[in-house]
């Protein structure tokens, strides 16, 4: 048992998840799941230990997860309505969308999603450590447990199609619990690794991620390689992926909640209690072999009841169904778009996630792909496996997810303007130069700015890339810009002297990638025949 403890605190891998959260470490041989003491729950189909990802705040700094805080919950419910404030669900979405949003209340302080998160992280963290917490001066207590104990490799998985902003969030997590080596890799990328995929063969393999906040495809490329090194002995190549990161199983709950409250007479706090049993009724309408409808129970004694039949066509109002099918679609069209590889190459669908369970879906992927290469066996708890796997010394070719561009004003047009660097689904490191603009500067122009934004897709199909002869540009309306858009960077100054005469093209800036995904450019004063920057690193890509 002593020698498991000291494996689980050297590689330990997270999932870490809008509704559940995983844990697992690498035990040498292969990756095995964490059952965690009194905050694991296990998912009654396939029997996984999972941690829901919920908190009850007891202090600002100190807090119960899972089990413990469901059941906190409850009883501070019924003694001490007041106090739900204390209660924190949602974080990981928060922290997506904005780290500073306000997720929960406690003693008076308000607590931001990038609080909620790091006090979560640690909360897991200490519990797989050791079973017991001290009640006060707890956040010393698990710094020093680290420093005794200290965790080698942590690994976490993330959406496709989160933004640089929410890796940064995480990689500051890692720092500031101590831990000594730390990686991020995408969650399909790793549901392939711990769906244990037989490299018997090079195979192309599409993955259908749907949890709780988040829905993601992606295509990998899985290669035989001959073990070096002591690494393992498989590669897999990221080679197309789309995400919505607003999409998931919570949203189907509001859905279900609506559903319900629709049957329902309105009365004080019966909106607050049919969304939070919306979740248990959700799950239970999932269920292939239900036969009776499926009750809400309001405190006012009234019941209302919905079928599976009733929920299904729901979905489909909804545009459950059409969703998952354009989100493949788009995915499919990424990967002929760049390797001319079509849907009769795919040899293998995974399907991930608790909201696969959601009815017809795993039918619609077998009618699509085939029932033969649809797999049905590790739909909870490949991505954490995987991601054990991967910080046990798998590699992983991955690619750029989103566009990355300079953000210009055209004074002929009089508008904003982003002329692409670096397109989605670019190769990571580039070996070369991947893109070089000319830039000219205006009549006694002595500063330059190399604004860095990052360009998700944010829902929409594809982004309007305009070619012109040098480059590609887009010119977003007023409404569209800010969905996806980040600034990575506050706009980095370039300074030249002698100022610039508005005739003559005077800088060449060349960009490339490294290997840990940093934008590197170099800048040529060409009337200077002069360097101004050299390889030097702007922003790391997502």
């Amino acid at each position: 048992m002593a020698r498991k403890e000291n494996n689980i605190l050297r590689q330990i891998a997270i999932d870490f998840g809008s509704t559940n959260t995983l844990i697992a470490f690498w035990n040498g041989h292969y990756a095995e799941c964490l059952e965690l003491q009194d905050i694991s729950a296990r998912e009654p189909t396939w029997n996984t230990p999972q941690v829901p990802s919920v908190m009850y705040l007891l202090q600002p700094n100190h807090a119960v997860i899972g089990v413990q805080a469901q059941s906190a919950r409850e009883m501070m419910h019924l003694v001490e309505p007041g106090m739900l404030s204390c209660w924190a669900e949602g974080v990981k979405p928060a922290l997506l969308q904005d780290g500073l949003a306000h997720v929960a209340e406690v003693s008076g302080q308000r607590i931001t999603a990038r609080e909620a998160a790091l006090l979560f992280l640690e909360t897991l963290l200490s519990n797989a450590v050791q079973r017991s917490a001290p009640a006060s001066g707890w956040r010393r207590w698990f710094q020093r447990i680290l420093k005794r104990n200290p965790i080698e490799h942590l690994t976490m998985a993330v959406p496709v199609e989160c933004h640089e902003p929410y890796r940064r969030e995480l990689s500051s997590f890692a720092s500031r619990l101590g831990i000594r080596h730390f990686s991020l890799l995408d969650e399909p990328v790793a549901s392939a690794l711990g769906y244990g995929v037989d490299l018997t063969s090079d195979r192309i393999i599409l993955i259908v991620d749907f949890g709780g906040g988040t829905l993601n495809t992606a295509v990998v490329q899985t290669h035989v390689q001959t073990p070096r090194g002591g690494s393992l002995g498989n590669r897999s190549t990221v080679m197309a992926a789309r995400g919505l990161i607003n999409f998931g199983g919570r949203v189907i709950d509001q859905w279900v909640a609506d559903a319900y409250l629709q049957r329902l007479p309105q009365g004080k706090g019966i909106e607050a209690y049919v969304r939070r049993h919306a979740e248990s009724a959700k799950i239970a309408l999932s269920s292939e072999t239900l036969k009776e409808p499926v009750y809400m129970h309001a405190p006012s004694g009234v019941s209302v009841a919905l079928t599976r039949e009733e929920f299904i066509e729901m979905l489909t109002e909804r545009g459950l169904y059409k969703t998952i099918d354009d989100l493949i679609d788009q995915t499919l069209e990424d990967l002929w778009s760049r390797y001319q590889i079509g849907l009769n190459s795919i040899e293998a669908v995974l399907p991930v996630g608790g909201s696969i369970l959601l009815p017809n879906v795993r039918k619609m992927l077998m009618d699509r792909f085939g029932s033969q290469i649809v797999w049905w066996d590790s739909p909870f708890d490949a991505v954490v496996k995987g991601a054990a796997i991967y910080g046990a010394g798998a590699l992983v070719e991955q690619i750029v997810h989103h566009d990355y561009a300079v953000r210009l004003y055209n004074e002929t047009r009089e508008s904003i303007e982003y002329e692409l660097l670096v397109p989605r689904s670019t190769p990571y490191p580039s070996h070369n130069v991947l893109a070089s603009r000319y830039y000219t500067l205006g009549s006694g122009q002595t500063e330059f700015r190399v604004p860095i934004y990052e360009i998700g897709y944010s829902g929409r199909r594809s982004v309007d890339w305009q070619r012109r002869a040098d480059s590609q540009f887009w010119l977003p309306n007023t409404e569209s810009e800010p969905e996806g858009v980040i600034c990575l960077n506050a706009g980095d100054i370039l300074r030249v002297n002698p100022p610039g005469d508005g005739k003559r093209v005077r800088l060449r800036l060349d960009f490339e990638i490294d290997t840990n995904r940093h934008l590197v450019m170099t800048v040529t004063d060409l009337l200077n025949q002069q360097t101004l920057r050299r390889e030097e690193k702007v922003v790391q890509l997502r």
